[in-house]
């Protein structure tokens, strides 16, 4: 229910840069419905400061992406630099 109420946003955290499952699951749901902006993929490839400023400005209500990933940016919500509020962090693709 909250997920409704927040907006339902969903970003994936993974590499674009190849042919990823994450990746290519994400990008097949968004084009399977060109108006859905509730998916958006968030490059690791980019420079961290442009990842946190991005996930700072669409504020996703359901994050997914690599476990490596999401330590670093926890280690950026720690420090003050990353200012999201997500109801359900999913990983994968890589062991715990």
């Amino acid at each position: 229910m909250e997920i409704g109420v927040k907006g339902g946003r969903n970003a994936e955290v993974c590499s674009t840069a190849g042919h990823f499952t994450a990746y290519s699951t994400a990008e097949r749901m968004r084009l399977k419905q060109p108006s859905n902006e509730k998916i958006r993929v968030f490059s690791i490839q980019s420079p961290l400061s442009t990842l946190v400023k991005e996930l700072n400005e669409y504020q996703p209500t359901v994050m997914g992406g690599y476990p490596t990933v999401m330590d670093i940016l926890t280690e950026e919500q720690k420090a003050g630099r990353l200012n999201i509020h997500p109801v359900a962090i999913l990983c994968g693709g890589e062991q715990l």
